[in-house]
């Protein structure tokens, strides 16, 4: 099991807590059972290759709200996945649910179809730059 968190550079980090990856590293059929644990962040989650399993099937992508006591999920042994944990009061620069709605819960886009809309205007610049840091730690050589 492989997880890492990088932090944002210093211009983000009134937005975003950390960028994070888990990746397994067993086969396919097995399952590795996994503990979030609460941190007072908004997680937003992209599974690149595997299962994940968390009150059922997660699905591809999808946000997971404020937790407020370790909540058990399962990953596949070959399962990697992706995220950028936000400090709460950055969801509401680009999401449409309310925090209140998130508490405890992990939405998919099926149920969340405008789950994250156009940023305001004074949130532009930090979320570009949010999505800049995001594809340099995937791609370095950028």
């Amino acid at each position: 099991m492989d997880y890492r968190e990088t932090p944002p550079p210093p211009q983000l980090a009134g937005l975003i807590k950390t960028r994070w990856t888990l990746a397994g590293d067993g086969a396919a059929d097995q399952g590795i059972e996994q503990k979030a644990t609460p941190d007072g962040c908004i997680e937003i989650i992209r599974r690149t290759r595997g299962r994940s399993r968390w009150d059922g099937d997660q699905p591809a992508s999808f946000v997971v709200g404020l937790v407020d006591r370790p909540q058990p999920f399962e990953i596949s042994g070959d399962a990697a996945l992706e995220a950028l944990r936000l400090w709460p009061w950055a969801w509401g620069l680009i999401g449409d649910i309310p925090l209140a709605a998130l508490h405890g819960h992990r939405h998919e886009p099926a149920r969340a179809a405008t789950l994250v809309r156009t940023p305001r205007r004074d949130a532009a610049a930090p979320l570009s730059k949010a999505a800049a840091f995001s594809g340099r730690i995937r791609n370095p050589g950028r």
